[in-house]
């Protein structure tokens, strides 16, 4: 790296020349992984899970993981005091596990705000417990000094070999955790909440009058303050009310529409209640084409029934002449009787009137 536009120059010693090529491919490797270091990507433990146990084990995670391709593990049997592990700020560009999500006896854990990044557990390996209870994509428990789920409030997936809601939530025994109630599991596991879904509150006596911030518009979160409110609602209120705006614009236009044809007598409606009855439009009757009738609806009169024509229906002539038919056949039966009676009896002497003479001529031509 000596350089001389003298040809008489000295030449420097052989050794210091390969010293500055050393120098100068340490300094190209090590800017090289620092870059790399820096853009982060997915991680991928070599036994398919990172086990962490104090802070030595997290200050040999890989710097930057984006996404961890296998498990995180987090139980603090060991460290304590300083050794022990106080916060996941390792995790803080985290985005995805394909794996499960375990923390569990970490008594100086305050806080999982490290995990702010966190969006997705898909559950392709799910954890078994000490009691051989299988099925965990998310583990939290015996963890005493956690006081909240802040830092999760980003997570709307939880599966199971990567289906929505196949993985199970269990949060339990963290004596002053609140705000589990204020979470809607709903939003990250699906339907399927109420089934895979095991989280209580602590025992701390407080956790009922802990409240959501006035800013998280949904009225859920994972804990104090604005910024670990769970989703935005602002954006589904607004739909709603364009929605309901909507409909009620077109449903008014369609009444008014309705109303409109009733009146002018393009359409017929007829309405009762009781006895009561609204009368619109044109109706094949003599009604007028609007009555309101408070009381008792009157007999119909003979003007106001509608009587078929031969041209509405082939039967309706003889129909009309019925009545008259029946008139004359009443009065026929009324008419007297003037002739005199009918009788077939014979004299009562009984005698019998001599047969007339019979001439030669009728004889002969009976013959």
């Amino acid at each position: 790296f000596f350089f001389s536009s003298s040809a008489t120059a000295p030449r420097p010693p052989r050794e210091l020349e390969m010293l500055g090529v050393a120098l100068a491919l340490c300094c190209s490797l090590a800017l090289f992984q620092t870059a790399h270091a820096v853009l982060g990507g997915a991680c991928t433990p070599s036994s398919g899970t990172y086990t962490l146990r104090n802070q030595t084990d997290l200050d040999a995670l890989p710097a930057g993981c984006t996404s961890v391709n296998g498990n995180v593990l987090i139980s603090c049997v060991d460290g304590t005091g300083a050794g022990a592990i106080q916060d996941l700020e390792v995790f803080q560009i985290l985005e995805e596990i394909s794996g499960y999500l375990v923390i569990q006896q970490c008594s100086y854990l305050e806080s999982l705000t490290g995990l702010s990044y966190l969006k997705k557990i898909s559950g392709n390996t799910l954890f078994t417990n000490v009691a051989g209870v299988s099925g965990f994509a998310v583990y939290i428990r015996n963890n005493n000094r956690l006081t909240s789920l802040a830092g999760l409030q980003n997570l709307t997936f939880v599966g199971g070999q990567g289906e929505r809601g196949a993985g199970k939530i269990h949060i339990s025994e963290n004596v002053n955790l609140c705000y589990t109630d204020k979470v809607n599991f709903a939003d990250i596991v699906g339907d399927s909440y109420t089934r895979v879904v095991d989280v209580t509150n602590g025992n701390n006596g407080s956790c009922s009058a802990r409240t959501c911030s006035d800013d998280c518009s949904c009225g859920v979160c994972f804990g104090p303050g604005a910024a670990y409110c769970q989703g935005d609602c602002s954006s589904d209120n607004k739909t709603k009310l364009i929605l309901i705006i909507v409909f009620s614009i077109i449903g008014g236009v369609l009444l008014i529409l309705l109303l409109w044809m009733c009146c002018t007598r393009r359409l017929g409606c007829r309405m009762r209640c009781g006895k009561r009855t609204l009368q619109l439009g044109s109706l094949p009757t003599k009604v007028s084409d609007v009555q309101w009738l408070n009381s008792a609806a009157p007999e119909p009169r003979e003007t106001d029934q509608f009587v078929p024509t031969a041209s509405d229906d082939p039967f309706a002539s003889a129909i009309a002449t019925l009545p008259r038919l029946q008139e004359d056949r009443a009065r026929r039966r009324t008419v007297p009787n003037t002739l005199p009676p009918m009788t077939n009896h014979r004299p009562s002497n009984h005698t019998m009137l001599p047969a007339p003479a019979e001439d030669d001529h009728t004889r002969d031509s009976t013959l």
